[in-house]
């Protein structure tokens, strides 16, 4: 009847009032026991100088990039004890990270170029350039079903580290963005109750094992004593196509350089691009030709500089011509020569 109907929903009702009230007593609690918590002068000490260690850290040099957001993977609570595990597992991670500063702005230039179809994304890492960087250091099945979560939860935050930028999966990541997620992989990867310092680490070196770093290949072709000759005899013919196409991009300030666009527009004029020898190709034998000559570790978490000066330009062209004439008999100065000769002569200028 109605009124068994009103009774049962009473009744109903009140089963759950002291469910509400043990929640409430609950929280209740933990507050008071938090609040009574007697922090002695020397935790107190130890907070502050964890804190101080962090700030120092986070202030740089090297500065590491503010837009990496690891507040939720650390360790949570407001007790003393609690606190200090945080702050130390923050600076332990920061310290981690700037010791491998140089291999994995390596790594994202690398993974960045892997997959290009177009000329002016160098400097940003698509989800599925990620895939392949997590595939390549042998990720589990697990940590890359978590993948586009992952992706997704470093491609939000801003350059601030404030969590309001557009939350856009086909954004591409940013340097910072690929630190944060390399953190957060870590973490799912490594099984067990490390805690995360430590498996970073841990995944870092499986990652200096396993993954392609541009800089591996980076000894210098053109340094070859028969290609060097070549190199010498057609120097006026290679500068002058290099002066031509660093000016070719009017909205790059750097007329004095060659970018990868610039770069794309001369093997084009030359009608070296095809389905054989693609962007991404290309791409690689530029990230190679510019890691030759970087001059150890700048001190920063700035990116690499994108642009080629005369020398990494001309290493570019021999190794452009080494990928393209790889299984063809001959040696490598023979083909510089007639690529000179043949290609640079007839189509660049």
């Amino acid at each position: 009847s109605e009124t068994g109907k009103k009774a049962g929903e009473k009744e109903g009702k009140a089963d759950l009032h002291p469910r509400r009230h043990m929640a409430l007593f609950q929280m209740l609690d933990q507050m008071h026991a938090e609040a009574c918590v007697e922090v002695s002068q020397e935790q107190k000490q130890h907070v502050i100088d964890l804190e101080r260690r962090l700030a120092s850290l986070l202030a740089g040099p090297p500065t590491l990039p503010g837009s990496i957001n690891l507040g939720d993977v650390l360790p949570q609570g407001k007790l003393p004890q609690e606190i200090c595990q945080r702050l130390e597992d923050h600076c332990l991670l920061v310290e981690t990270l700037n010791k491998s500063r140089v291999l994995l702005k390596d790594l994202f230039r690398t993974y960045a170029s892997s997959s290009l179809t177009q000329v002016n994304s160098l400097d940003t890492m698509e989800i599925d350039e990620f895939r392949v960087f997590c595939k390549d250091n042998r990720c589990s099945q697990r940590a890359l079903s978590k993948l586009p979560q992952i992706f997704a939860t470093a491609n939000s935050h801003s350059e601030d580290g404030n969590d309001d930028k557009d939350n856009n999966p086909s954004d591409g990541l940013v340097l910072a963005e690929f630190v944060e997620c390399i953190v957060r992989v870590a973490r799912e990867q490594i099984p067990g109750k490390d805690h995360l310092p430590k498996k970073l680490q841990m995944f870092l070196q499986n990652v200096q094992r396993h993954s392609k770093v541009a800089s591996r290949e980076a000894t210098p072709l053109m340094n070859e004593v028969s290609v060097s000759k070549v190199i010498k005899k057609r120097d006026l013919l290679l500068r002058k196509i290099f002066t031509k196409y660093a000016e070719a991009d009017k909205a790059d300030l750097k007329q004095s350089t060659m970018n990868l666009k610039e770069l794309y527009a001369l093997m084009k004029d030359c009608n070296q691009m095809d389905s054989k020898f693609s962007i991404s190709k290309l791409a690689t034998a530029f990230i190679a030709a510019n890691s030759c000559s970087e001059v150890g570790d700048n001190g920063t978490w700035n990116d690499w500089d994108w642009e080629l000066e005369y020398e990494e330009y001309v290493e570019a062209i021999v190794r452009i011509v080494d990928m393209k004439t790889k299984t063809a008999e001959g040696v490598l100065s023979d083909k510089v020569e007639d690529f000179c000769a043949n290609v640079l002569a007839k189509f660049a200028l």
